[in-house]
């Protein structure tokens, strides 16, 4: 029997004995009265695309993400994006919001709970000074982007 399927064999017996632990044990673990056992499966796959991931000379990831909208529900994205990058590639990356939208930017930069704290750059493209890629090596004359703010 390889150490996989012993593991296997050992995490699935430990799971059963737990879903027939009384309620008390669980109230003698968080001090909180267990109401009901909630199913343990999360058969839900989602698809993250980032807008843009890039490698930073120092090694470590950039991940951008442009928003035309205040989204109530952009930090928890945001953390979804941070832990799957963060799995994939083993580096803390660095995360911004890019706020390109025309009303006004009034959303959160992460998350604070009680046993969570989470945070990411927001920046609003109204507040950027763009003129310095007007001198960088990437600025082409020919081309004009408007965006209507």
């Amino acid at each position: 029997m390889s150490d996989s399927d012993f593991n296997f064999k050992y995490d699935r017996t430990l799971k059963d004995i737990l879903k027939a632990v009384p309620k008390k044990f669980v109230e003698i673990l968080t001090g909180r009265k267990a109401l009901d056992f909630l199913d343990t499966n999360f058969p839900k796959v989602e698809e993250l695309k980032a807008d843009l991931l890039v490698k930073l000379e120092d090694g470590g990831i950039f991940h951008l993400e442009l928003q035309t909208s205040n989204d109530p529900n952009l930090p928890l994205r945001m953390l979804k994006y941070y832990t799957h990058l963060y799995s994939t590639y083993r580096i803390e990356p660095i995360q911004t919001v890019l706020y390109i939208g025309q009303g006004s930017m009034y959303m959160g930069c992460g998350i604070e709970k009680s046993n969570l704290s989470f945070k990411y750059m927001l920046k609003d493209i109204k507040d950027i000074d763009c003129s310095e890629l007007k001198v960088s090596d990437l600025f082409i004359p020919e081309v004009t982007i408007k965006i209507n703010i």
